[in-house]
Order: C-alpha cells, then sequence, then structure tokens
C-alpha cells in the first residue's frame, strides 16, 4: 500500500511540474525602447580649461657670464575640452609676445624657449596628438602644441609640460641685471582639424 501511495505522489508531481513548463513556455514576452538623445552646449563646447595651469616658471637663477640652459621648475599642463558632439577636430597653438623684459624695460636678449617634451597626459579622454621640440619666437610666430585631426578630438585633452621638459637657454653675453624678467605667451584654440 505504501509503494502503491509513493507511486502516486511521484507520478502527481511530475505531472504538476510538466503542466507548470508547458504553462511557462505560453507566457508572454514584449521588446520595448529606450531612448536618449544628447545636443550640443550652446557656449563652450570647444574650449581651454584649468588656464592657470599654462604659466611656465624658470625659477631663480644666479647671474652667470656664461651660456646656460634653465629649465621649468613646475609642472604646466594645456587642456582642451571638446564637448561638441562633431568630432570635427581642433588645433591648439603657443605664441611668444615679446622677448623677456622686466618692469623696468631690461630685456633678456638672445633668450629662447623651446618646449622639449611635452606629452598627453594618461587622463585624457579625447584622441590628440603632442607636438614635440617647439623653439618659440619673439615675433608672435604660432606654433601647434597639440591637435586632433577630423574624427578624433572628442572629450579631454591635458598635454603636460611637467618639470623639466621647457627649457630657456640664455646666452652668457646678455647683460642680466638683478630683476625678475617675464614674457607673454598666448595659447589659441582653433576649431580646425590639426594635420597631425
Amino acid at each position: 500500500m505504501k509503494k502503491i501511495m509513493i507511486s502516486t505522489l511521484l507520478f502527481s508531481g511530475m505531472l504538476s511540474i510538466s503542466m507548470g513548463q508547458v504553462h511557462a513556455a505560453d507566457a508572454d514576452s514584449h521588446d520595448t525602447i529606450g531612448n536618449v538623445g544628447f545636443t550640443a552646449p550652446t557656449t563652450g563646447g570647444l574650449t581651454m580649461t584649468n588656464t592657470d595651469a599654462l604659466n611656465i616658471d624658470f625659477g631663480s637663477n644666479p647671474i652667470s657670464a656664461d651660456d646656460k640652459t634653465y629649465t621649468n621648475i613646475n609642472d604646466a599642463k594645456a587642456t582642451v575640452q571638446d564637448i561638441r558632439g562633431t568630432a570635427a577636430g581642433w588645433t591648439l597653438t603657443v605664441a611668444q609676445n615679446a622677448q623677456f623684459k622686466t618692469s623696468d624695460n631690461d630685456e633678456l636678449t638672445g633668450a629662447q624657449i623651446t618646449i622639449k617634451t611635452p606629452t598627453l597626459d594618461s587622463n585624457s579622454t579625447a584622441t590628440a596628438t603632442v607636438d614635440q621640440n617647439l623653439i618659440l619666437t619673439t615675433d608672435n610666430t604660432a606654433h601647434k602644441v597639440m591637435g586632433a585631426a577630423a574624427g578624433d578630438g572628442n572629450g579631454t585633452a591635458i598635454a603636460d609640460m611637467n618639470t623639466g621638459s621647457v627649457a630657456l637657454a640664455v646666452p652668457g653675453k646678455t647683460v642680466k641685471v638683478a630683476k625678475n624678467y617675464t614674457t607673454m605667451l598666448t595659447w589659441n584654440l582653433a576649431d580646425a582639424p590639426a594635420n597631425n
């Protein structure tokens, strides 16, 4: 009698499972669509950010009658943000407006800046290239520092000019006074794809 009851229970359980599977196969399903859109910002789609980090400091140095080359003592960065959503590309240039001078207009004759080994920061999200060994002239000529070709540039690109990567060569024959000299560097971001 016990064997008959166990067999009956097993058969009933299997039947229930089998019927459940048939019922599940008949379940209804539908596909729906999730949607999101983006529009280009009305302003600031292509811009330089963190511009305070562009100052380049060669420090305070003893006057010398020998030819000397000084390197930057700070980490400088040029940051371009492109959130236009077009991948149209861009070009970043720098120009030196005039020679280093003191507030009294004493000129550091023959001094020359070379941006030797800037690199693309690993935190960059944009595809861009960084130029090296840029010898700046004092006649306001623009030199390409970083650029994105057409099809690239979306996101943020950072050119690192870390300590020691920018050089200032000063001839020994140049007369120097014990004062601070400055020059103006103009950084320009153009809405034009770079020819990398």
